[in-house]
């Protein structure tokens, strides 16, 4: 396991950018929610706890570009050390990241 650490690494950057992004996602469609339904019942004051929870998504996914790209180093690393460990899981982690980051949201 010595061998394997910038694999190791680039694993634990994967999932928590995939759960940081995944949580983003999550607060954004429950921030729009509720100001969708501020819109439908027509409330001229707006929702100051919907636009902190946009803020607060929109803040959480830019904290895990930093982390995926710091995955993508560590993975690079570990092919060039010629480390024995499959590499697709931390690839499938960082498209689901890619994918959340710029999808249909």
């Amino acid at each position: 396991m010595k061998r394997r650490w910038a694999f190791c690494l680039a694993l634990v950057f994967a999932v928590v950018a995939f759960c940081l992004q995944f949580w983003s996602v999550g607060g954004y469609i429950t921030a729009k929610k509720q100001l969708t339904e501020d819109f439908i019942r027509h409330v001229e004051t707006g929702n100051p706890v919907a636009e902190a929870l946009l803020q607060r998504s929109e803040v959480v996914s830019k904290a895990g570009m930093p982390v995926a790209v710091t995955s993508i180093l560590c993975l690079f690393l570990s092919h060039r050390r010629r480390e024995p460990a499959w590499r697709w899981p931390v690839g499938l982690l960082l498209c689901l990241y890619g994918y959340f980051l710029v999808g249909p949201v």
